[in-house]
């Protein structure tokens, strides 16, 4: 029952540092109220890990990195983000999905 944000990234690009403090920015004001989910689809592809975000994100049609998705507390996806994304825009789908 709780709105999530889900992220995939790969750490081996340079931008993945910059979403992940975004995106945590965020969490420092609806910690309690969503629950953060991040996948790493980088590193060694024979990883049970890697495998499974892989797995995850070919499931919700993720089809490159950094993606953000946010799911309401009903389960509906209500954002996807491909890219950059700054914490403004982050923390006002998170705000609608909490609502």
């Amino acid at each position: 029952g709780r709105p999530m944000i889900i992220v995939f990234y790969d750490n081996s690009q340079q931008v993945t540092a910059s979403v992940l403090a975004e995106v945590d920015a965020v969490m420092t004001h609806y910690r309690g109220l969503a629950d953060l989910i991040t996948f790493n689809v980088g590193g060694d592809q024979n990883s049970p890990d890697v495998l499974a975000a892989v797995t995850y994100a070919s499931e919700l049609s993720v089809a490159s990195t950094p993606y953000i998705i946010i799911v309401d507390g009903g389960g509906y996806i209500t954002w996807r983000s491909k890219g950059f994304a700054e914490k403004e825009i982050i923390q006002r789908e998170v705000e609608r999905a909490t609502r």
